[in-house]
C-alpha cells in the first residue's frame, strides 16, 4: 500500500511538471513520434503558457513537419517576452503561387508578381505556356515576363515532350477496314483500296471477297464494274465520272476527299489531272484544317523538301508532330528519322521509332534494328520494339486477307 501511495505522489507531481507526459509520450506502441530523431530542440512548458523551443534533451528536430508547418508564417506564432529561440528557424520553400495561410495553414494562390491573393473579387488566370504560375491580369504577366521566360521556356519544352510521347499510341479510325473493322497493314495505300463515292479505306480482302461473291452471283463484269463493297454505289465508268464522284465529297465538306484530290494535283497522274502545285497546297491545307492526318503528314513533307513552298524544316516538323500526336504513324516515322538523321540525336529517334513499331511499321523497326547494331539502342529497347511490332502484325492478319494477297500476287489485273 505504502509503495502504492508512493508511486501514484510521483506520477502527479510528474504530471504536474509535465515530464511525466513527455517521457510516456515516447514509450508508447505505434507512437507516431517515436521514429523521429531526438537532438537538443524541445517543446518545455512552464510560466510561459505559448511554449518556445528551449535547449534541453529529447526534443524533436527542428525540421519535423510539424514544426515547419507551424513556423510558415511567424505572424502565426504568439508573441513572447520571456525568451528567445536557441537558433533561428528557416521559413519553408514555397512557389510563388502557393503560400500557406497565416490564418488556416492551407495552401492559397496569389499572383506571382503583386503577390494579391486568390478571392471572388481576384480571379487568377495560369501562365498558358508552363502552368507555372498565376497572375491576376495581363499588366503583371507582362511586368513579371522578363523574371519568369527562362523557366517558362523549359517548363513549356517539358510539357511539349510530354505530350509528344504520351499520345498517338494508337492508329487513328481511318486506318481501320469499316467492314472487317480490322487494323490495315502498312503502308495503307498498298493493301487497300479507296472508295471515291464515299472516301472509304477498304483493306484487300474485303475488296476481294466482295468481287468473289458477286462473281459467284453471275453478275457481268463485262456490263458493269463493281459496287461499293461499302454504300453499294456503281463504280464509276470514266475519269469524269470519277472527278464528279469526288467533287461532290468536297462540296460535303470532307476531308479526305480534299487530301485525295489534293495528292493528284501535286502528282498529276491519275484521272487525266495535270500537276499544279498551288492548287495541290491549297486543298491539302484545307483538308488538314479540317481534320485530315494524311494531308498533315504530306503537308510536312513539302515543307522539309520545299515542293511548292518555301523549305521550312520548323513548319514540316510541326505538322508532323501534331499529326503523330493523333496516331498518323508515318509522321512518327518521319520524326525518328529526322531526329537520328539532321539533329544525331538517337535518344529521341528511338523513342518515335519505338511507338511507331509498335504500331506495326516495319520502317521503323528496322531502323531500331540498325540502331542496336551499331550500339545506340539497348537490349531492351530492342527486345521491346520486336515484341511490340510482332503483335501488331499478328492483330491485322486474317485469313481472308492472307487468300486476297494469294490472289492478287497471282492475278492482281483480274481486280484492279
Amino acid at each position: 500500500r505504502y509503495a502504492y501511495l508512493s508511486l501514484s505522489y510521483g506520477i502527479l507531481e510528474s504530471c504536474k511538471s509535465g515530464d511525466f507526459a513527455r517521457g510516456l509520450d515516447w514509450k508508447i506502441p505505434g507512437n507516431p513520434w517515436s521514429g523521429l530523431n531526438r537532438d537538443p530542440l524541445r517543446y518545455k512548458k512552464g510560466n510561459d503558457t505559448a511554449g518556445k523551443l528551449v535547449t534541453s534533451p529529447g526534443g524533436v528536430k527542428s525540421t519535423s513537419p510539424l514544426i515547419l508547418l507551424q513556423q510558415t508564417d511567424e505572424a502565426a506564432l504568439p508573441a513572447t517576452s520571456t525568451e528567445e529561440r536557441a537558433e533561428p528557424i528557416a521559413k519553408p520553400r514555397t512557389c510563388p503561387a502557393r503560400v500557406l495561410s497565416s490564418k488556416m495553414n492551407v495552401p492559397v494562390e496569389v499572383c506571382a508578381n503583386c503577390g494579391k491573393e486568390s478571392s471572388d473579387a481576384v480571379k487568377l488566370k495560369n501562365c498558358n505556356a508552363c502552368l507555372l504560375v498565376k497572375y491576376c491580369g495581363v499588366d503583371c504577366q507582362k511586368t513579371h515576363r522578363k523574371q519568369h521566360k527562362e523557366a517558362c521556356k523549359k517548363r513549356a519544352a517539358e510539357l511539349k515532350d510530354e505530350r509528344l510521347y504520351a499520345r498517338g499510341h494508337e492508329r487513328p479510325e481511318r486506318d481501320f477496314c469499316p467492314i472487317c473493322t480490322m487494323a490495315i497493314p502498312l503502308p495503307v495505300e498498298k493493301h487497300s483500296r479507296i472508295q471515291l463515292c464515299c472516301m472509304k479505306v477498304i483493306c484487300d480482302g474485303c475488296i476481294v471477297a466482295d468481287e468473289l461473291r458477286g462473281r459467284n452471283r453471275a453478275r457481268s463484269f463485262a456490263a458493269e464494274c463493281p459496287p461499293c463493297p461499302f454504300c453499294r454505289t456503281p463504280s464509276y465508268k470514266d475519269n469524269e465520272s470519277a472527278l464528279a464522284m469526288v467533287q461532290k465529297r468536297i462540296d460535303a465538306g470532307d476531308a479526305d476527299a480534299k487530301k485525295f484530290l489534293g495528292l493528284h494535283y501535286l502528282h498529276g497522274e491519275l484521272y487525266g489531272l495535270k500537276k499544279d502545285l498551288p492548287r495541290a497546297i491549297q486543298l491539302l491545307t484545307d483538308a488538314a484544317e479540317h481534320g485530315s492526318l494524311d494531308a498533315l503528314f504530306e503537308l510536312g513533307n513539302l515543307y522539309y523538301n520545299g515542293e511548292g513552298v518555301v523549305k521550312d524544316e520548323r513548319e514540316a516538323i510541326r505538322c508532323w508532330e501534331k499529326a503523330a500526336m493523333q496516331g498518323q504513324v508515318e509522321a512518327r516515322h518521319n520524326l525518328g528519322a529526322d531526329a537520328a538523321g539532321r539533329k544525331h540525336n538517337t535518344k529521341v529517334a528511338i523513342k518515335h521509332f519505338l511507338i511507331s513499331a509498335k504500331m506495326g511499321d516495319k520502317n521503323s523497326m528496322d531502323y531500331i534494328k540498325t540502331l542496336f547494331e551499331y550500339g545506340y539502342a539497348t537490349n531492351d529497347q530492342y527486345s521491346e520494339a520486336l515484341k511490340g511490332y510482332g503483335d501488331a502484325v499478328e492483330e491485322m492478319k486474317s485469313q481472308q486477307r492472307e487468300e486476297a494477297q494469294a490472289i492478287l500476287n497471282f492475278a492482281p489485273s483480274k481486280f484492279w
